[in-house]
């Protein structure tokens, strides 16, 4: 049996001892080692991540401490820094909601930015209208004696027939009667005076005198009465001459027809000036004068057009076409424009100053008002409303809004992705109240 020695047994129990209390005294030092250099870790990952976090520009009420998608519109999250987090929270609660939007965003909603200028513009307001008769050019051709008409010159409407020139012939007792007594009364003064009574021959030289006073009055003219007195013949049927002449309108008798004294046989027109009566639209009346020129196109005219000045209006509007007459007179020497024809043109007004005006697709209306979106100066890549009044369509293909009040000369604004602007802003506060909208004036000089 072998002897087991104690004394190497208490040797070995002690290495053992020793050996696993030194082995817990390095494992909790690289414990604790660990435990320090995770809390570094730790804490710098903590200071990074309180510095920057993850956000959706349109919608900054979503925040991530990661990247990822908005559960809203699907957009990336963009890394921002807490401060431009908390100032496009910030914008939630101001009394105009802003919209912020990323770089890829405005690259993708096709954001543009354009300037708020003043244009050189003559107002061009476009009007249609017709040709028609001037009002003081219409005559009427009667007779001065009533009879029947044996021939009439001018028969046909449209031909033209000239001042002086033979009308009709016409036989009238009246005239016939009046030419007797008018030789009555020649003759007999000569008669008186060959016989030595000259208070008789006095009386019918009178006479005479009335009854050639009276010829006239009937439309004799003095070459007639001339050939009365050298023929001592009664002319049975008397040469009526046009008063006025012109292009006939209207035929009113025809030969063998007995007219009465004044009857009315031809109406005429002196086609040379002509009028042209133009339509404005009742929205228009504001901008058109008296004296502003219209250029205008149509049947007759050249084909480059013809110019002229408003000289008169119409004292009403057509209660039917809402629209006012305006009146333009236009030479017509080669009788080339008709009455009736139809001609279209535009109204050009000068302006004093040139406007200020901005792209249509700049400015959304609403039932409370017209509004633009511009950059806003405090965070870059955000836009703010301003309220605006508009004017005109100007531009060459109507493409601008004249700008009345709410912006200066080079003032940018959003144009061509306004409503996708707007829309955001709609999501952001339900609604954009146009009365609390600010002026961009008084923004300025607070500013």
């Amino acid at each position: 049996m072998v002897r087991v020695n104690i004394g190497v047994i208490i040797f070995v129990l002690g290495c053992i001892v020793l050996l696993g209390y030194a082995v817990i005294r390095q494992k909790g030092e690289m414990d604790r080692m660990l435990a320090k250099g995770y809390e570094r870790i730790h804490a710098d990952a903590a200071a990074e991540a309180s510095s920057s976090i993850f956000i959706d520009s349109m919608h900054p009420w979503i925040t991530s401490d990661k990247p990822g998608t908005c559960p809203i519109c699907g957009m990336e999250l963009i890394e921002v820094s807490k401060e431009e987090a908390e100032a496009m929270q910030a914008a939630l609660t101001a009394d105009v909601v802003k919209v912020s939007l990323s770089p890829q965003q405005r690259v993708v909603g096709n954001v543009a930015l354009e300037e708020a200028t003043r244009i050189e513009w003559a107002e061009r307001i476009p009007v249609v209208g017709e040709i028609v008769i001037p009002e003081d050019a219409t005559r009427t051709e009667t007779t001065w004696v009533s009879g029947r008409i044996e021939r009439l010159f001018a028969r046909i409407v449209g031909s033209y027939i000239s001042r002086g020139a033979p009308l009709l012939e016409v036989y009238s007792e009246d005239l016939v009667a009046v030419q007797e007594e008018y030789l009555i009364a020649r003759q007999t003064v000569d008669s008186m005076d060959a016989a030595g009574y000259p208070d008789l021959a006095e009386s019918s030289r009178r006479l005479a005198a009335s009854t050639e006073r009276k010829m006239r009055l009937l439309g004799l003219t003095d070459a007639q009465i001339a050939a009365v007195t050298k023929t001592g013949q009664i002319q049975e049927t008397v040469t009526v001459y046009a008063k006025y002449g012109g292009e006939v309108l209207e035929v009113y008798a025809d030969e063998g027809m007995y007219v009465p004294a004044g009857g009315e046989v031809l109406q005429v027109a002196q086609l040379n000036p002509v009028w042209v009566e133009l339509h404005v639209y009742e929205s228009d009346l504001a901008y058109v004068g008296i004296g502003d020129k219209v250029r205008l196109t149509g049947a007759g005219l050249p084909s480059n057009g013809a110019t002229g000045s408003i000289f008169e209006f119409r004292p009403t509007l057509s209660e039917s076409k809402r629209t006012l007459v305006a009146r333009v007179k236009l030479l017509n020497p080669s009788g080339r424009l008709k009455p009736g024809a139809f001609v279209e043109g535009e109204v050009f007004k000068q302006n004093g100053e040139a406007p200020l005006v901005v792209p249509r697709n700049a400015v959304l209306i609403t039932g409370k008002g017209a509004r633009v979106w511009v950059p806003s100066p405090d965070v870059e890549g955000q836009f703010e409303p301003r309220k605006v009044e508009i004017g005109r369509v100007m531009g060459e293909n109507r493409e601008y809004y004249e700008i009345v009040s709410g912006l200066r000369e080079h003032q940018q604004v959003v144009s061509g992705a306004v409503f996708l602007v707007d829309s955001e802003a709609e999501l952001l506060s339900v609604a954009v109240p146009a009365e609390e909208v600010p002026d961009n004036e008084a923004v300025d000089e607070a500013r």
